[in-house]
């Protein structure tokens, strides 16, 4: 439930979430809002994907935990943040709980000069998003979530009538992100949350995310929330 949407473009990061969870106690659910989208010290960004809360806490909970039991680490590099995080995670990742995933991002100065990183850990394994090709920055976007709508817009879609013999293929969007500002990012990211929720009601499917939208964003200058 929920969706998480991280774009990358040339000026830096968004990270986008809505805020819908659910809870259960007691073999019962309930709808609640949880955030999922934390600036940390200023220097790094952490969006947790998932239902709000791991073992009853919301997520805002652990990364004051973070805060203050990590300090050690605000000056470190990204990818030093990521893998002290995994590991501070892994001690909630338990069997009968929600796996826990999130993105983390920042800066770190590499040999290349200062970058923006893009990190996606997923139960206790790290992954670089926003990996170089060899020759050059790869910018584009990375959705983790409800994203069943916004794939039908964006991604190859196949439709096949079958009363008759028509077939039709839409190709995929052909979005440059090495052109976007990070205003057109955080539009774009909103955009997807927005068309999601707009079709769950439309088509009287139950609510998947809600219009309550966490927006942070990393450049070479730090971490803000918009």
């Amino acid at each position: 439930m929920g969706l998480n949407i991280a774009v990358f473009v040339p000026e830096g990061i968004v990270l986008a979430s809505d805020s819908l969870a659910f809870l259960r106690q007691e073999d019962e659910g309930f709808m609640a809002s949880s955030k999922r989208t934390f600036t940390i010290w200023g220097r790094f960004l952490i969006s947790f994907v998932g239902n709000g809360f791991i073992n009853g806490k919301p997520y805002g909970c652990f990364v004051q935990e973070i805060e203050n039991k990590l300090i050690n680490l605000q000056k470190g590099s990204v990818e030093e943040f990521v893998n002290q995080i995994n590991k501070y995670l892994k001690q909630f990742n338990k069997k009968d709980e929600e796996p826990i995933i999130a993105y983390v991002a920042g800066s770190s100065i590499t040999d290349l000069g200062l970058h923006n990183e893009l990190f996606l850990i997923e139960q206790g394994k790290i992954s670089k998003l926003n990996q170089p090709n060899g020759q050059e920055e790869v910018y584009n976007y990375h959705l983790i979530g409800r994203g069943l709508w916004s794939n039908k817009l964006i991604l190859p879609t196949f439709f096949e009538d079958e009363h008759s013999d028509s077939k039709e293929l839409f190709e995929p969007a052909r979005i440059d992100f090495s052109k976007y500002s990070l205003e057109d990012a955080k539009n774009f990211a909103h955009f997807l949350i927005r068309t999601t929720a707009n079709m769950d009601k439309f088509t009287q499917t139950r609510a998947s995310v809600d219009l309550n939208i966490t927006t942070c964003i990393v450049t070479s200058k730090g971490t803000t929330e918009l």
